[in-house]
């Protein structure tokens, strides 16, 4: 029997977002990257988060996936409504 371990399958060196980065850079960062979760970093670098593209579609006052790009009206309208949940 083969026993295939997490680490033979998991990405090394992820792309991550800082917890403090605005809504739609996490959100480009996905659309560019053709990914559908972020590592939440804090300022030393740890994981304290995992963010989704359904956690952005439930912020946004619009439907998003994984192929949108948004135009200016979309963005101002992500920065006056999104708000980050704890």
């Amino acid at each position: 029997m083969v026993v295939v371990q997490v680490r033979d399958r998991m990405t090394y060196k992820p792309i991550a977002v800082d917890e403090d980065a605005a809504a739609v850079e996490a959100f480009d960062t996905m659309v560019e990257r053709g990914i559908r979760h972020l590592p939440v970093v804090d300022p030393g670098n740890h994981v304290i988060g995992v963010l989704s593209i359904d956690d952005l579609r439930a912020a946004f006052p619009f439907e998003v996936t994984r192929e949108t790009r948004l135009d200016s009206s979309e963005r101002d309208q992500c920065s006056a409504s999104a708000s980050p949940t704890r």
